[in-house]
């Protein structure tokens, strides 16, 4: 028997373990991204994607080099006791006209390789202000292993408007509960 649980799960208030492209400079993830602001005009959100989040995310940073592709890496995270089913699941919130294509890959070491599982391309939000998009993903092939998530991205053209971010990212599934060392009956 077992229960849901989060495996892993990273709200993007500070960096905890991601390794990857991350700086503040053009063409890589700025992690954490503080609110408000944080990003260029006409692309980016205003804000984390809600209120009980935190108050930050990580975010490309697409300052007219948008065809860099920046690869953004999770510590590993064990699903070594995940019984049926394990989800992906996170919020992300492209907004600007330059919005380019987001992979998300599953791989057994930092360094790759990655096997992709979900990938989007262009502009969902239309101003800094709307929702985020949640984004689940089914990753149950992966029960048994110790993996790592990479956030692969780069915009498109050569405008500043590529700003792509993600937020609450994590990893649920059911896990085993420990045995019962000692039972009484009456």
């Amino acid at each position: 028997a077992g229960s849901p649980n989060f495996i892993f799960r990273d709200n993007m208030d500070a960096n905890t373990g991601w390794s990857g492209d991350i700086g503040s400079s053009n063409g890589q993830w700025d992690f954490p991204t503080a609110s408000p602001g944080g990003n260029s005009p006409s692309t980016g959100p205003d804000g984390p994607a809600s209120a009980t989040s935190g108050s930050t995310w990580a975010e490309y940073e697409a300052s007219s080099n948008t065809s860099t592709i920046a690869s953004l890496v999770s510590p590993m995270i064990d699903l070594s006791s995940a019984l049926s089913s394990a989800e992906l699941s996170f919020y992300m919130h492209a907004y600007g006209s330059a919005i380019g294509t987001l992979n998300v890959g599953v791989g057994t070491s930092a360094a790759g390789p990655f096997t992709n599982v979900f990938s989007h391309t262009g502009q969902i939000q239309t101003n800094d202000i709307d929702p985020w998009t949640h984004v689940g993903i089914d990753v149950t092939s992966y029960l048994g292993q110790q993996i790592y998530i990479e956030f692969s991205y780069g915009g498109t053209g050569s405008s500043y408007t590529g700003d792509l971010a993600i937020d609450m990212v994590q990893l649920q599934s059911c896990a085993t509960c420990p045995a019962a060392t000692t039972l009484d009956a009456s």
